[in-house]
């Protein structure tokens, strides 16, 4: 994907995170899980960070056991959260989110194997 797609991206997608915060606390649970991967994805496709507010609620959402979100979902909203950690250099959340990926353990194993071993940032992996 070209830097002229990714604004392009951009400019369409707008700022779903206004939009969000205006209506999540009217969606029912699905509504608002499925909403909140999809705003994820398209911010993460369009390299645009999410607030420190909408992490927070992906946070919540993640962290919930009885989350309806898929383990995959799951998954993937973690290793974003941890790539921002790791590209803010949080070391404390960067390590929170290492830990709650070894903790999914089918995904964990296959998807670490494929992350690199060595430093990135000062913070590594494994």
């Amino acid at each position: 994907m070209s830097i002229g797609d990714r604004t392009r991206i951009r400019s369409e997608i707008g700022n779903p995170e206004y939009v969000f915060r205006q209506v999540h606390e009217h969606l029912q649970a699905p509504e608002r899980a499925t909403a909140l991967y999809e705003i994820l994805w398209r911010l993460d496709l369009a390299f645009v960070p999410p607030s420190v507010w909408f992490r927070g609620v992906l946070t919540e959402l993640v962290e919930d056991s009885s989350s309806i979100v898929k383990k995959r979902q799951r998954f993937e909203i973690a290793l974003i959260l941890l790539r921002i950690a790791r590209e803010e250099r949080d070391r404390s959340l960067f390590e929170r989110w290492v830990i709650f990926l070894k903790r999914i353990p089918a995904l964990t194993r296959m998807s670490l194997q494929r992350l690199p071993m060595r430093r990135v940032c000062g913070l590594a992996i494994i």
